[in-house]
């Protein structure tokens, strides 16, 4: 059993739903009165204009909230993944930080947390943490090694916590006590 439902103007069916594999094909953007939109192979929710695979756009905090089915003893999760060839290494999987300046009708980023591949045979690597001093200027900010060290101010920190304050001189760590 099958439904078609047809566009008198094409000879391929709007709408075709095949009950015996439960399948439905829309042939067209699929456009709801709650705000969900699939163009051409993006989805958007409350954007009658969807510029990436998954385009949210709404008012108010979350925009969006991602939680486990269960209520009860469950993680919740996201995964960001990047791909990489065997040969290749210095590929990420980031996760970038923006905002949009409504007076400048642009979006400036303010910072980047990626996870690094630092060796293209065992594909591990760091965490690295970028900011943009103009908007469009990256610059490395700090690093967690894949064993752990922590360097500020350079890429391949050799200790626990190495900082590098980049320039000649001395380099300086503040630790202020709490004044209670």
């Amino acid at each position: 059993s099958k439904l078609y439902i047809d566009n008198s103007s094409s000879s391929t069916p709007l709408i075709y739903g095949d009950f015996s594999n439960d399948s439905v094909k829309i042939n067209g953007n699929l456009y709801s009165t709650n705000g969900l939109l699939v163009s051409a192979g993006n989805v958007g929710i409350g954007t009658t204009a969807p510029s990436a695979k998954l385009h949210v756009n709404a008012n108010g905090n979350p925009q969006l909230l991602i939680t486990p089915s269960s209520t009860v003893g469950q993680d919740g999760g996201l995964t960001i993944r990047g791909a990489r060839n065997g040969s290749t290494s210095a590929k990420n999987a980031s996760l970038f930080f923006e905002n949009y300046d409504n007076d400048l009708a642009t979006s400036n980023v303010l910072g980047k947390i990626s996870g690094r591949v630092t060796n293209a045979v065992t594909n591990v690597g760091d965490m690295v943490f970028y900011s943009y001093s103009d908007g469009a200027t990256e610059s490395e900010s700090m690093r967690i090694s894949k064993d752990g060290d922590i360097g500020i101010g350079t890429s391949s920190p050799s200790s626990l916590v190495e900082i590098n304050s980049g320039t000649s001189g001395d380099a300086y760590l503040t630790l202020t006590a709490d004044t209670d």
